[in-house]
């Protein structure tokens, strides 16, 4: 009898004790303030920039399905440090061209693209994110007239310019739709693009 008079005192005791007397359960972890975002974007570009005379064109290609892979820094502060790698299918000719005496009038097929290896900063606003960001574009040309193809390539400088919006946002992963511009500058050549955008963290901490 005793021993059950103890156990109801004890009982009554720590129902009426403080709440910060009570022990205290398991806290929840901390959120992630970090993440290793890595995306992919699917667009649908216009070179914006003229190709030159039409002069003998039979075929002029402005658009094409660029593609391109990002990765994001996300940080708790203003900006996030980003680099983009994007494939950009500027544009196609195919025209008559005269040889002379080297063959007379000829079909000919050039064809103009770019890789861009950009690095900037986003900011994100919301399910919106702004990106800017420079760097080097690899611009190539091929040219096929008689079976004989010529292929050359230089780096030049460009920027580029981002604007997605989020139509669906988890907390580890996201689909947006993207607005970029990239402007490749010692090649002259401007393109557009808009297209949709798949991302997620691979890292969190």
């Amino acid at each position: 009898m005793r021993r059950l008079l103890s156990l109801l005192s004890l009982a009554v005791a720590l129902a009426l004790a403080p709440r910060g007397a009570r022990a205290e359960g398991p806290t929840a972890p901390p959120a992630p303030r970090h993440a290793i975002e890595v995306g992919v974007a699917e667009l649908f570009e216009v070179t914006t920039t003229s190709p030159g005379s039409p002069a003998g064109a039979l075929f002029t290609r402005r658009v094409g399905s660029a593609v391109a892979l990002s990765i994001t820094y996300r940080t708790p502060y203003f900006l996030s440090p980003f680099v983009d790698v994007g494939y950009y299918p500027l544009y196609q000719r195919t025209r008559v061209a005269d040889l002379g005496t080297a063959g007379g009038r000829a079909l000919a097929d050039g064809t103009l693209e770019a890789v861009g290896f950009i690095g900037g900063f986003a900011l994100d606003l919301s399910r919106v994110r702004l990106r800017a960001g420079g760097g080097a574009f690899d611009v190539m040309v091929r040219s096929s007239v008689l079976g004989a193809t010529i292929r050359t390539a230089e780096s030049d400088m460009g920027y580029f310019l981002a604007l997605d919006g989020y139509v669906f946002k988890a907390p580890r992963f996201r689909v947006g739709i993207e607005v970029r511009a990239a402007f490749i500058v010692e090649a002259a050549v401007t393109s557009v693009g808009i297209g949709f955008t798949f991302s997620g963290d691979a890292i969190r901490f």
